[in-house]
């Protein structure tokens, strides 16, 4: 065999320089592939998280229940631009029935009064539900009552008398030297309640600048909107239990 006829056991340098370059370079294919497919599913993911978190965001913001409990009442708060005008959209559970429930004077500081000044039944289901506080055109405060859902609309409205509506009057507040407050549920987002309990909706009075829990009154002139169990008087069931 002539010396042009031999080969070194290894092979030539070209070849092993060959073979490693192609196997760097399928490697090299094979991470920007796999760095591409994991950067795509990181960003899907980004977005869709994103994605969720607006759409969470927008439901609060527009007052739209997500997520039922459908054992419980749910309540979130509708924005309003209007003033005076209150909103929630309410779940009632299967089996269940509630009434819109507001009161104009003596409320309580703690609890709920023990009168009615209107109500409306709202049956199961999903509703929404406007309660509202004007002057009309004849310089007189009024409230109404409105809950809307499948079945249709229901309103009810009626006049505050004068010595319960005072407070409603930024003047008198002043000369008084109270403060209002108020407390609305559902505006940080939904809440669930158990059913059969009477679920306050808003709750706005006057109290004494420095009054604390201990040395406040038992009740104070106000507004409150709240649920309370069973129907309302008016859609009573002679002998029956509309309330679970």
């Amino acid at each position: 065999m002539s010396q042009r006829d031999f080969k070194p056991p290894g092979g030539n340098s070209a070849d092993r320089r060959r073979w490693r370059f192609g196997f760097s370079l399928s490697t090299f294919l094979l991470c920007v592939t796999v760095t591409v497919l994991v950067f795509s599913h990181w960003t899907t993911s980004l977005n869709l998280r994103n994605a969720q978190q607006a759409l969470s965001s927008l439901r609060r913001e527009h007052g739209y229940l997500h997520n039922i409990d459908p054992s419980g009442v749910t309540v979130i708060s509708v924005p309003s631009i209007e003033s005076k005008t209150w909103r929630w959209r309410v779940f009632i559970p299967a089996g269940s029935i509630y009434r819109f429930t507001v009161a104009t004077e003596r409320i309580p500081t703690n609890g709920f009064p023990d009168y009615e000044d209107g109500a409306i039944t709202v049956r199961p289901g999903e509703s929404l539900l406007i309660g509202h506080v004007w002057k009309n055109e004849f310089n007189h405060w009024q409230w109404s009552l409105c809950v809307e859902n499948d079945a249709g609309t229901t309103t009810q409205t009626s006049t505050i008398p004068d010595e319960h509506a005072k407070w409603l009057s930024y003047d008198w507040v002043r000369n008084e030297e109270l403060i209002q407050k108020s407390r609305i549920i559902g505006r940080s987002g939904q809440e669930t309640f158990s059913v059969g309990d009477s679920i306050l909706l808003l709750h706005e009075w006057v109290d004494k600048w420095r009054w604390d829990e201990k040395d406040g009154p038992q009740f104070t002139p106000g507004l409150m909107f709240w649920l309370a169990p069973g129907a309302a008087r008016e859609d009573e069931v002679p002998g029956g239990d509309d309330a679970t």
